[in-house]
């Protein structure tokens, strides 16, 4: 069997215990990077759209200022999340735009190109629980 969510598919994440998003840089020192490129990310406060530099390392995306910055901006766990899905350009008023949902936040993320939108989201979704991938296959 495939086992079970408590609270069904569609539940509440009320009994979800979150993991923490911020990772230090040691943790990531020696960790291969799966994946990397630049992105531009829409702020969570302010509307706007900054390009940042991204990496997937582990089960982390982290972003920093640019390729060569020591350390980053900011980490997010990929385990916290449930979905990475393609965006149409209206809702953004983006190109190329993917979004990361997680209980916590939505990750709003535009590429450059559909061959690099198609990477990052394929890239993203290996990162996801274990549990979530075999429901999306």
């Amino acid at each position: 069997g495939k086992g079970s969510v408590r609270g069904g598919a569609g539940g509440s994440f009320g009994d979800i215990v979150m993991e923490p998003d911020q990772v230090s840089p040691e943790t990531l020192r020696d960790k291969a990077v799966a994946f990397e490129g630049f992105l531009l990310k829409r702020g969570d406060v302010w509307k706007s759209w900054k390009r940042r530099y991204f990496k997937i390392i582990d089960h982390y995306l982290i972003w920093y200022a640019a390729p060569d910055s020591a350390t980053h901006i900011k980490s997010f766990n990929m385990l916290n999340a449930f979905a990475v899905d393609f965006v149409e350009d209206e809702k953004w008023k983006k190109p190329f735009c993917l979004e990361i949902g997680s209980p916590g936040r939505n990750l709003i993320l535009s590429c450059d190109s559909f061959n690099e939108q198609y990477e990052w989201v394929a890239h993203l979704r290996d990162t996801l629980s274990p549990y979530l991938q075999q429901s999306l296959e």
